[in-house]
């Protein structure tokens, strides 16, 4: 993005993340040039920097076991409570499915339980609806010659 400048709160948003070599490089780029032009932010990531030096002048840091505990009673507190929302969302969703799903299949036993019998009279198929049937009369001959065979 030639010409593009970044303004000051959009590097101190990335500043830790520039310090730790998180960010892409073209965004490196324009952060070190911005950097190199504002004093208040140069001020900032050179205070961020000695911090960080601080920090690992320190080295690892093993955090109390009530610390440990807390924290994790605090997350298995987040996850019952996570697991109850899901569970009540679901409820909410089955509660208005299963009707609709009833109604559904209602629907489709009113509409085809009558095609049903309709198809079906003493175990003797007949259609559904009523037919045009053509009926012509043939003369004896035809009649013993059909059943003869030799019309076919």
């Amino acid at each position: 993005m030639p010409g593009y400048r970044l303004k000051c709160e959009e590097v101190r948003e990335e500043l830790s993340a520039y310090l730790d070599g998180e960010v892409p490089i073209w965004k490196r780029g324009l952060i070190r040039w911005h950097l190199m032009r504002c004093r208040d932010c140069a001020a900032e990531a050179f205070e961020l920097r000695m911090v960080s030096r601080a920090l690992r002048a320190w080295g690892d840091v093993t955090a109390p076991r009530s610390v440990v505990e807390n924290v994790m009673r605090a997350v298995r507190l987040r996850r019952r409570k996570m697991e109850e929302e899901r569970a009540r969302l679901i409820a909410r969703i089955l509660r208005i499915a299963a009707p609709v799903a009833a109604g559904v299949i209602a629907l489709l036993w009113i509409t085809l339980l009558p095609a049903f019998y309709l198809s079906y009279e003493r175990g003797k198929v007949r259609p559904l609806r009523d037919e045009l049937v053509t009926v012509r009369v043939i003369p004896q001959s035809e009649l013993e010659q059909l059943v003869e065979g030799r019309m076919f």
